[in-house]
């Protein structure tokens, strides 16, 4: 897609993981060390290896990573081989350096790219606009009589059978259509701002379009992992696209998906595939009457920041699996340099597999030094993964993109499952990932303009490690040291203690709004800063329950009103000898140190609103299930 503005404005996450015994094991092992400092132009090298022990001393920040608690599985990481890419990997490269070329993208040598996502006929980065079924004077082909891969022929079809077998059986493939032909359509044209949208009496056609693109990639030795019905559905460009509605997709994907079946197709279908400031288009599709073909939803990134979002849709549908499948790049993110370019990739990188999206696909492989070639209408400041200039022969240069990203792919490999680590969102930020042969691949973001020292604690093994200021490392070890059952700090909570209480989602503590000591006051999250009104001391209410009563005003927290309702404002009150059932609170194990926090009166479970990671989010009851955003620790302040 072309150039769209991202907001850079950025919320506060910061998650400590909670105490559990420690399992014993050997010391010493070897670390990794991969390091991008933009401030000195070094880009994903490696550095001398370090080595866990049994004590580091102290940092600037802890991170915990503890791989005996899991998340999603991961899909890949990767781009678009465009028609663009295609056409200057093929035409600008001679033979042994597009050899050299493909191997630094898709080998473990280079990026080791896992997953590409394919436009289904022509896309923006296209010489010219164009379907599988094209007809003269776009007159009717309901029989798809003229459906033929023949366009790609020349240099896509090529070029992707060379990436996809530098390192055979690592890619999966994903597809989404910009257009249907154009005769499908009710104002028949390609261009989403004229074309109109899918004519009814074209769903079947249209369906079986798409099973034909399918069986044809499957027989090339390409099969389609997962594919998207419209791409970006709620826009209407200047190239190809169309609008589908919410209720439109439902429809379609009831013709689709049994005739997926019908034809022994296991492609999985993904709804949506646009941005990822509404959820709701995902939600209505997810809850409707297709359901039972759409395995998740596919998201994109070019609106306001909203990456909790994810998380939000996955707690209302588990069983869903999310993607992100678009994030272009270019000189209109982070000022225009390679540093600020670098930092907003790295950022995503880290953002979205932390709310649960199980790829991350990045827009063209390549564009030429104008930021093409493209349809007439898009403008210079896009960037691929690689920029090969279109006025010269095998003349290349790797972008800011390519190590962006190679932090991730280069390390992470399909069916890695993303494994559980606090981080410091601003400041510090990672996200851990446990491979299926063992081996543990952290990635790591500072954030801030000075140099931070960080201790990656492992079970009851660590090292401390300087981070440099604006810079990113991955740490890769073969995790055979460790189960990483839990980090060495917190406590388990008993009557009488004090206790700061961190929520999960955010790493936040529970803290009574301005220091309030009044009766009513609101109970939000905030950074913990250590003072006493983000302090709590349990006292023994009796029946296993107990008061939570604030170290700063001695009141207790308190369910408003003693509702029993979702979404009751939760406040701090003077308790009364062992006050009112509003006032008890029982402290449920989730296992691995996190305690679901349960109202006695109403049943329902100490929540932060919307999974909120901002500081100022309100806590509230809400039925409880488990969330992240349910979910919380106790430490000794």
């Amino acid at each position: 897609m072309m150039k769209k503005k991202i907001v850079t404005a950025l919320t506060v996450l910061a998650l400590t993981v909670p105490s559990l015994p420690v399992t014993t094991h050997a010391a010493g092992e070897a670390v990794q060390v991969w390091l991008t400092n933009p401030n000195n132009n070094t880009w994903l090298a490696r550095q001398a290896d370090v080595n866990f022990a049994s004590s580091s001393g102290g940092a600037d920040y802890t991170i915990n990573v503890n791989n005996g608690t899991t998340y999603q599985s991961m899909d890949g990481f990767g781009a678009s081989l465009t028609d663009s890419s295609a056409w200057l990997l093929a035409n600008k490269l001679s033979a042994s350096k597009r050899t050299e070329v493909m191997n630094n993208l898709f080998g473990p040598s280079g990026i080791n790219i896992s997953a590409l996502r394919q436009p289904i006929g022509a896309s923006d980065f296209n010489w010219e606009s164009w379907t599988y079924d094209d007809t003269t004077n776009n007159v009717d082909d309901m029989n798809l009589n003229s459906f033929s891969l023949w366009r790609e022929d020349a240099y896509i079809r090529p070029m992707l059978d060379q990436a996809y077998n530098v390192n055979k059986g690592r890619i999966k493939l994903f597809a989404a259509p910009w257009s249907p032909p154009a005769w499908m359509k009710t104002n028949k044209g390609l261009n989403g701002n004229t074309g109109g949208t899918l004519r009814t009496d074209a769903y079947q056609a249209y369906a079986n379009y798409l099973v034909k693109y399918l069986q044809q990639y499957s027989a090339k030795g390409t099969p389609i992992y997962a594919m998207s019905v419209q791409n970006e559905p709620k826009f209407n460009p200047n190239w190809p696209g169309m609008v589908m509605t919410a209720n439109e997709q439902v429809n379609f994907i009831n013709v689709l998906g049994p005739k997926l079946s019908q034809n022994g197709l296991n492609t999985k279908i993904m709804a949506y595939d646009h941005n990822y400031d509404d959820i709701n288009y995902a939600s209505t599709v997810l809850s409707s009457s297709a359901s039972s073909y759409v395995s998740g939803s596919a998201f994109h990134y070019y609106s306001n920041l909203s990456h909790s979002n994810l998380t939000t849709l996955h707690n209302q549908y588990p069983s869903k699996d999310i993607w992100f499948t678009e994030g272009g790049s270019g000189t209109w993110i982070g000022g225009g340099t390679s540093k600020g370019m670098f930092q907003d990739l790295i950022m995503h990188t880290i953002r979205f597999p932390r709310n649960w999206a199980k790829s991350y696909i990045m827009w063209n492989i390549a564009l030429d030094q104008n930021g093409g070639p493209a349809l007439a209408g898009i403008d210079g400041t896009n960037r691929g993964l690689i920029t090969i200039r279109s006025d010269a022969t095998d003349n290349v240069s790797y972008n800011p993109q390519y190590y962006g990203l190679g932090h991730s792919s280069k390390f992470v490999d399909q069916g890695a499952n993303r494994i559980d680590t606090n981080t410091f969102q601003d400041s510090m930020e990672d996200v851990a990932y446990k491979n299926p042969d063992g081996s543990i691949a952290l990635i790591l973001s500072n954030r801030q303009a000075s140099a931070k020292s960080v201790k990656i604690q492992w079970g009851s093994q660590s090292f401390t490690y300087q981070v440099p200021a604006e810079g990113a490392i991955t740490f890769k070890w073969s995790g055979n040291g460790s189960t990483g059952t839990g980090p060495v700090t917190g406590v388990t909570p008993v009557a009488g203690g004090t206790y700061q209480i961190t929520a999960k989602v955010s790493s936040k503590a529970l803290d009574v709004t301005s220091g309030s000591t009044a009766d009513g006051a609101t109970i939000q999250q905030w950074d913990y800063a250590g003072g006493n009104n983000q302090k709590w001391t349990l006292r023994d209410a009796g029946n296993g329950y107990y008061n939570i009563i604030n170290l700063n005003s001695g009141k207790g927290l308190d369910v408003d009103g003693s509702s029993t309702a979702d979404g009751a404002k939760v406040q701090q009150w003077t308790v009364s000898g062992s006050g009112g059932l509003n006032q008890q609170w029982q402290l449920v194990s989730a296992g691995n140190g996190y305690y679901k926090i349960i109202n006695r009166s109403s049943g329902k479970g100490l929540d932060i609103s919307n999974s909120s990671t901002a500081n100022g989010a309100v806590v509230q009851q809400w039925t409880s299930f488990g969330g992240d955003n349910q979910l919380f620790t106790f430490q000794t302040p």
